[in-house]
């Protein structure tokens, strides 16, 4: 009876509360394995959400053996980065390699500079009209409140900054040139990913594809 062949791509999905995190195994055909975290987070006001999100990073630390070959960061919002705050003493013993982020959360970007000024100013805004509309609201509070959950609490939103700080090296998928090998020390699992990040030209849509070489 022959032994059951081992998956190219084994996907572990966490069901933590409203939030995302997954982590990607690409196995190749001579045992090596690539893995890649996609976010890690979950809304603001999930209960204990810290011995929450301190438990998934526990596992990915386990079933990664320490050590993640690219961590994906899609966007700046609460439910997809929390758990990098929240569970911050485990994720110092998450060893990454590579990190994708948007183009966006480049500091020496000068259009990005200032659409993170233009957001910034529009949250102060919107927070501080959701406060005066949440005083006059009902015991459930504004709806507007709600909003401002996907952006955590006031003085937190420094997530991507920890991402620059705790990894050597940070590859913006818009800046990758087409058809350019995914970083890795070695040769796994035929891949390819597809990144779609913000355009920096509005009028169009920019789409970066990266492929690896086959085995």
């Amino acid at each position: 009876m022959n032994a059951q062949a081992t998956p190219r791509v084994v996907v572990r999905t966490y069901r933590h509360g409203l939030g995302d995190c997954h982590l990607v195994t690409l196995n190749a055909a001579d045992g090596s394995k690539y893995r890649i975290l996609i976010d890690c987070g979950v809304i603001l006001g999930t209960p204990d959400a810290e011995a929450r999100m301190t438990d998934v990073l526990e596992n990915v630390c386990s079933e990664s053996g320490g050590t993640v070959d690219l961590l994906v960061a899609t966007h700046e919002h609460w439910d997809h980065l929390s758990g990098f705050l929240q569970a911050e003493e485990s994720f110092k013993n998450l060893k990454v390699s590579n990190v994708w982020m948007s183009w966006i959360e480049n500091p020496d970007d000068n259009q990005a500079r200032q659409i993170k000024a233009d957001q910034n100013t529009a949250l102060q805004l919107v927070r501080s009209a959701a406060l005066q509309l949440d005083s006059t609201a009902t015991s459930d509070g504004h709806p507007l409140m709600s909003l401002l959950e996907f952006f955590g609490v006031a003085g937190q939103a420094t997530v991507m900054a920890k991402y620059r700080r705790r990894t050597h090296r940070l590859i913006a998928p818009a800046a990758l040139p087409q058809n350019s090998p995914l970083p890795h020390r070695r040769t796994v699992a035929r891949c390819r990913a597809v990144a779609i990040p913000h355009p920096k030209d509005v009028s169009r849509a920019a789409c970066c594809v990266a492929a690896a070489p086959a085995p």
